[in-house]
């Protein structure tokens, strides 16, 4: 894998995530269907303007028990949570038209106890707290994607969920 001059960029985190070393444990076949290792049943709402970075989110937490609402800024997110109700919301935090801890804000002032994770590729010092401020739940640079799944999953943990996921029950 080749880092070069675009460390940051879409190309950059389909190469990372996609690389071998990077790559998620062979998925599992119960009852004829595909099971990839995935947070088990939860709604999940990505946020990105970027459709390559949300197929890449699918991929790592799986999609056969999930469900999945796209949103490709903000300002759409802010509109469709009230009718979708995700169980997380995963934000990124440029995008053109609203940004994500805008729609953050606007989200968990409707809806307190929204669960939304900002995620940037941005090193900027300080944002963690803007989103943390803005009502996020948890605060991931795009660089640790790979995390993802572990943090859904303590989540699920914590509300009582203890069924294993199908890749972890081998």
């Amino acid at each position: 894998m080749t880092t070069g001059n675009y460390a940051g960029s879409t190309r950059y985190y389909l190469e990372r995530f996609s690389a071998p070393t990077h790559s998620l444990p062979p998925a599992v076949w119960l009852n004829g269907s595909r099971f990839c290792n995935r947070t088990r049943g939860m709604k999940v709402m990505i946020v990105d303007d970027n459709a390559e970075i949300r197929q890449l989110i699918r991929k790592l937490l799986g999609e056969v028990d999930n469900e999945f609402v796209e949103c490709g800024d903000g300002s759409e997110a802010v509109s469709a949570y009230g009718r979708e109700r995700p169980d997380w919301a995963l934000m990124d935090v440029s995008m053109k038209q609203m940004d994500g801890l805008t729609a953050t804000q606007l989200i968990t002032t409707q809806f307190p106890g929204s669960r939304i994770l900002v995620m940037t590729q941005h090193h900027e010092p300080k944002l963690s707290d803007r989103a943390r401020a803005a009502g996020a739940t948890e605060f991931l640079n795009k660089e640790h994607l790979i995390e993802l799944r572990p943090l859904l999953r303590a989540e699920r943990e914590r509300n009582g969920d203890t069924t294993p996921m199908p890749a972890e029950s081998n």
